[in-house]
């Protein structure tokens, strides 16, 4: 994907228009970035760098998931493709906030949901919430202890109580436990890692609710997750 189709696709999305493209994207070829949310630079010696506008009107150089290493592509496709899933995660998560129902506080919910162990399917539930800096994770089910854990985001933690459970057999049938579901760093550090991307070869396919009830079949270990994105992830960068 270079620029022009990263244009075209940012104006396929519902309600978009040429204004809040201009707005939202720019280019530059050698030049400074120009301030706009996501300014695209193509530097002197054929790298790319992504630069992100905020509120003052100014632009910084866009940064990894630890928020000091500035984020730099050897390729035009490389750094289409980030910016693509970055608006694609906020544009989602935007429209989720605005949908959620008003009498249900946004630190937190729960959800009906299945886990498995050799073929046998139990009742069970999970709940989350956002309190005192960090994130809680519970897991319950009549068929074993409730699990709870505390993270940096809610992603994080019903990671660890899969470390907990999956080793005995059990399987929890979250969205964000099966094979082609991961969330980003803007997901987690913004979101609270309670929605993920549907990933492929080619990038975010998706976004799903991390908590989103499925059928334990079709969930993967952690260890079978962590491999399967990395899989995806090399694939798409050959």
């Amino acid at each position: 994907m270079n620029y022009d189709e990263l244009r075209r696709r940012l104006l396929a999305l519902p309600g978009a228009t040429e204004q809040w493209v201009t707005y939202t994207l720019s280019f530059s070829d050698g030049g400074p970035a120009v301030p706009t949310s996501y300014a695209l630079v193509r530097r002197s010696d054929g790298r790319f760098t992504v630069f992100r506008g905020d509120e003052r009107g100014g632009v910084g150089q866009a940064t990894a998931e630890d928020g000091e290493t500035q984020l730099e592509f050897a390729t035009e496709a490389q750094a289409c493709e980030w910016i693509w899933n970055e608006i694609l995660w906020w544009r989602e998560f935007e429209a989720r906030r605005a949908n959620r129902d008003q009498s249900q506080p946004m630190a937190g919910a729960s959800q009906e949901i299945q886990v498995a162990r050799d073929g046998v399917v139990h009742d069970a539930s999970v709940a989350w919430r956002y309190e005192h800096g960090a994130w809680a994770v519970r897991v319950a089910s009549g068929a074993f202890e409730p699990v709870e854990v505390r993270a940096d985001d809610a992603f994080e933690a019903l990671c660890a109580i899969r470390d907990v459970l999956e080793p005995g057999g059990w399987r929890i049938g979250v969205a964000g436990a099966q094979a082609d579901v991961w969330p980003s760093g803007m997901s987690r550090d913004q979101g609270g890692g309670v929605v993920a991307y549907r990933m492929t070869v080619e990038g975010a396919a998706g976004v799903v609710d991390t908590f989103a009830s499925v059928d334990p079949a079709t969930v993967v270990t952690l260890s079978e997750q962590r491999a399967g994105i990395d899989r995806l992830s090399g694939e798409g960068s050959r």
